[in-house]
């Protein structure tokens, strides 16, 4: 995944937990809460997960 659409998409699951929160906390729905957990656990696990760099290859020959 190209880190344009990675940052996209976290920006994304953010925003979307806050909103869970946002309306949540104000009509006091707990099912809205779990989600804004959910998704900012998603968040959080998508921003630390990095995948291993891979080696370039080597362009000599032996």
């Amino acid at each position: 995944m190209k880190l344009w659409q990675r940052m996209g998409l976290l920006i994304l699951l953010l925003s979307a937990a806050l909103t869970c929160y946002t309306v949540g906390f104000a009509s006091g729905a707990i099912g809205l809460l779990l989600s804004g957990v959910i998704l900012e656990i998603t968040f959080w696990f998508g921003l630390l997960c990095t995948k291993p760099q891979s080696l370039p290859k080597s362009t000599t020959v032996n």
